[in-house]
Parts: structure tokens; C-alpha cells; sequence
């Protein structure tokens, strides 16, 4: 078992104070850590061995938070994968992750085949008294593997350590102050950077971690008028969604951490008028959450800005030529602390491209003004950021141009005041095709998840090109803007 688990410590601590909250379940610091030594007993009992990297397939509830721990308890590496995805998709994450074992909720709908069927198992052992196990005291640094977008097909695993999220914590709680007081709302999927770290920050301030019913808009705004939560996380598409309903925040709310994503100008402003302490962050996995922020005090003056970085984080505007430009000049932006992840499992190539010595690229262009504000421009490659999912338009192009009747196609995103972008399709048809917007999504559906299918499709005789022939992304943009 792990020596010195510092998730679990308020078991000790304050063993009375409550855990988890929900419609279904209340659990205190005392009887997660005991759920914890049971099902750490099974996952033993698996052959799960410190190191080994266990996958985790399952909506946002307790069984998930317990997995969770019993992994980091027998010093094994938590893979928690989206359950939205297709089933090929996410065989492939297992495969890329090197998942010995995977751990698959009752309540999913996923559907693994024979070649992995070995290695799963279920839930259900969470709320039984599995016989004690012994094993040597461990210390595996390595606590989580979480999967990004990127520029490319293959998706990119971030390995992020325990010292990495202790660090996050530590530098946002010394801007925020989180206490014992504090209920955090889980109200983004544990599968994501944003609501995985709801579980650290509650486990390492001895909060309550609020589950609400879903992650649908009418669940979570009932999660709020019920439960008082005094911190929420939410993409600026559920923010939206909240506002158009008439929630009003509680007097118990305190922060309103709004990232994953572009939010418009108009929204936040529309929400601090009604009274959400909204505070813009900015940040990506694999600097384990957020890294800067900006609170609505501050938005009246820079409502463009994404902010100043927490304590413990630096940043720099790095040029074209790999030098650090003057103020508000334009580069890529560079962070670097002890939050900042090892690097890509399994991905030599792409890690040492962008982390060095505690410094990751974060593929965004932006830049400082005199004060230290960071202001974000665009991203270096042409990833899509829609209501908090991050989507690569080369892989949707590629299911595109597998649709008899597409001679080419270019998948850009446009500006969408509740998604933030939505994914578009630009289609040029092979001569006589007669294929139309709804074939293309019909098609999709069998190919994709849902947020990556695009939300409109556009038919053009031709896209504008290079000489060498690639397609001018720019280019396409003006050419929609105009239709």
C-alpha cells in the first residue's frame, strides 16, 4: 500500500466531515477511507500491481471517486476514459495507454470486445467488505493518465504525477483559500482535466465534492438550489444554458471558475450582472488545470484578458525564432511550473517538442501587457475547442472523405455564443454526386461521437488552395462568413 496517502488524510483528520453529497449518497472522510481499503483489497485480488495502469469507464458518482483512490492506494496509474466515446475509440485509448486492467461501470453503456474482455471488471465491488490484502509499502510518482486533442490523429496521453495536481492545488488555493467549509460541485465529467480536479482540490482541503443526478443543465441547476455549492466549474456553454433558465447563483457561492473554452464577452458580463462571482481561468491538461485567472473585479477593466497566472506558474511569450518578444508582441505561450505535466505517454516525439524542464507550449498565441495579463489571439494548430470537448478537424475530415460523393473537405470552426465554436463542414462533391448536409451527418453517426459531428455543412465548387495545394483554412473562413 501507498505510504504517506495524502488523498485520504481527513479520514484522520476530521473522519465525521462529509465527503461526497448527492440526491443518493452522503458519505463522510471515515467511510470513503474505509470503501477506499476495501476496494484497494479487490483490485489486489485482480493481480493489480504498483505501476500498472488501470482504466476507468464510468459516469461522475462515488464508485468512480473510490476507484480512483483504491488505484492511487496500491500505487497503480488511473486511466479515466471517456464513456461517450465510440467503442473502437476507446479500445484504441486502451490499447495506446498500455491498460492492463480496466474497470467498466454498470451504469455505461460501453461494450468492449472479446479481444479485452479478459481484463475488465466491474464496479460492483465498491460497496462490499473485500478480505485485507498485504503488500509492500510503494511510492509510484505517477498518478493519472488523461487523454487531449491534438493537431494530430493519434490521441496524446498526459502523464501527470501526484506532485503535479498537489502543486495545481497548492498554487490555486493560495489565491482562493478553499476551507472545510467549502462544497465543491462536480458538475464537468471525471473523464476531463476541469472536473477531475474538483476531486483533488475537495480531498486535499477536506470539502465536500457535491454529485448532482447528471451533468445535464436541469440536474446540475438542481444541484445548486438543493446543495449550495461554494464552488463551480462550468464550460461557457453550461454557464449559458444556466443563465437562459434564470438560476441565480446562492448566497453560499463564492467562485464561478468558467474555462475549457472561448467565452464571450457578452456572457461573462451578462452573468456577473446577475450576480455569478465568475472567474475566468485558463489552462490545459497537461498543466493539470488551470494556470491563470481573472476575477469579475478585474474583467470590467480587461474583459478580454484571460488573466495573471497563480502563484508558482510563469509564463512567457515565446516568437517564431524561439525568443522572448517585448510586451504585448504576439508568440506561443510557454508556462512553466511544478504543475506542468512529464510529459506524453508512450510519445517521445511530441513531448520533447513541447516540455522542457518543468516547461510546456501551450499551442496558443497570445501575449503580455505591462501588468503580466495574458491575452489569448488563436491556437497554433486548427484544434476546436466546442462546449469543452476538444476536437481535431483532421479527424473529422478524414471520416468526410470516406463518404462516397466527397471529392474534399475542410472541417473549421466558427464563433458560437453558446458553444463557444461549433464544428462546421465545408464540402466540395465529386462531379454528379447528389449527396446532401443530412447524408454527410447520417454517415457521421456511424463513424463519430456526436460533438464531433459538425453542426452545419456548407457545399462549395472548390476550396481555395496553395500553390503546393494545401487548403487555405483562412481562406475558408472568409468564404463561409460571406454564405
Amino acid at each position: 500500500m501507498r505510504k504517506n496517502f495524502i488523498w485520504l488524510k481527513y479520514g484522520k483528520l476530521t473522519p465525521d466531515k462529509t465527503a461526497i453529497l448527492g440526491t443518493c449518497v452522503k458519505l463522510s472522510y471515515a467511510e470513503l477511507a474505509e470503501k477506499v481499503e476495501s476496494f484497494a483489497n479487490y483490485l489486489i485480488s485482480l493481480g493489480i500491481k504498483p505501476g500498472n495502469n488501470v482504466g476507468i469507464i464510468s459516469p461522475n458518482n462515488k464508485d468512480f471517486i473510490i476507484a480512483l483512490l483504491s488505484i492511487w492506494k496500491i500505487c497503480a496509474v488511473a486511466v479515466p476514459l471517456n464513456f461517450n466515446l465510440l467503442n473502437k475509440e476507446i479500445e484504441k485509448l486502451l490499447t495506446n495507454a498500455n491498460v492492463q486492467t480496466t474497470l467498466v461501470h454498470k451504469t455505461s453503456e460501453v461494450k468492449i470486445s472479446a479481444e479485452f474482455k479478459s481484463n475488465v471488471f466491474p464496479f460492483s465491488k465498491t460497496d462490499k467488505q473485500n478480505q485485507a490484502s498485504k503488500l509492500p509499502l510503494c511510492n509510484e510518482k505517477d498518478a493519472l493518465i488523461l487523454f487531449t486533442s491534438g493537431t494530430t490523429e493519434r490521441p496524446k496521453g498526459v502523464i501527470l504525477e501526484h506532485n503535479n495536481l498537489t502543486a495545481s492545488f497548492t498554487s490555486i488555493n493560495n489565491v482562493f483559500n478553499f476551507s472545510a467549509n467549502d462544497k465543491l460541485l462536480a458538475s464537468l465529467p471525471f473523464f476531463h482535466i476541469g472536473g477531475f480536479s474538483v476531486i483533488t482540490r475537495a480531498l486535499l482541503s477536506g470539502t465536500a465534492i457535491i454529485l448532482p443526478a447528471s451533468l445535464k443543465t436541469f440536474d446540475l441547476a438542481e444541484a445548486i438550489k438543493k446543495f449550495n455549492p461554494s464552488i463551480i466549474s462550468l464550460v461557457p456553454t453550461m454557464l449559458k444554458r444556466l443563465l437562459e433558465m434564470g438560476i441565480e447563483p446562492n448566497n453560499n457561492l463564492r467562485i464561478a471558475f468558467i474555462g475549457g473554452g472561448p467565452a464571450h464577452t457578452g456572457l461573462i458580463h451578462s452573468a456577473i450582472t446577475k450576480g455569478w462571482p465568475v472567474v475566468k481561468v485558463y489552462g490545459s491538461t497537461e498543466t493539470s488545470s488551470m494556470i491563470t485567472y481573472l476575477n469579475y473585479k478585474e474583467f470590467q477593466k480587461r474583459p478580454k484578458s484571460v488573466g495573471k497566472p497563480f502563484p508558482g506558474n510563469v509564463l512567457k511569450i515565446i516568437d517564431i525564432d524561439g525568443n522572448v518578444p517585448g510586451t504585448n508582441l504576439k508568440g506561443e505561450i510557454q508556462v512553466t511550473g511544478n504543475s506542468v505535466a512529464s510529459g506524453y505517454f508512450m510519445n517521445k516525439k511530441d513531448s520533447i517538442g513541447q516540455f522542457a524542464n518543468n516547461s510546456f507550449l501551450m499551442g496558443d498565441i497570445g501575449y503580455l501587457d505591462n501588468e503580466g495579463y495574458l491575452f489569448l489571439q488563436n491556437r497554433k494548430d486548427n484544434l476546436i475547442i466546442s462546449g469543452g470537448e476538444n476536437i481535431n478537424p483532421l479527424e473529422v475530415e478524414n471520416v468526410i472523405s470516406k463518404i462516397p460523393g466527397v471529392a474534399e473537405t475542410c472541417v473549421i470552426g466558427l464563433d458560437d455564443n453558446e458553444w463557444g465554436k461549433i464544428i462546421v463542414g465545408v464540402i466540395v462533391k465529386e462531379n454528379n454526386s447528389v449527396i446532401n448536409g443530412n447524408d454527410v451527418k447520417m454517415f457521421l453517426r456511424k463513424k463519430l461521437p456526436g460533438f464531433k459531428i459538425p453542426k452545419r455543412i456548407y457545399f462549395v465548387d472548390k476550396l481555395p488552395k496553395t500553390s503546393l495545394g494545401k487548403i487555405q483554412t483562412r481562406k475558408v473562413y472568409e468564404m463561409i462568413s460571406k454564405l
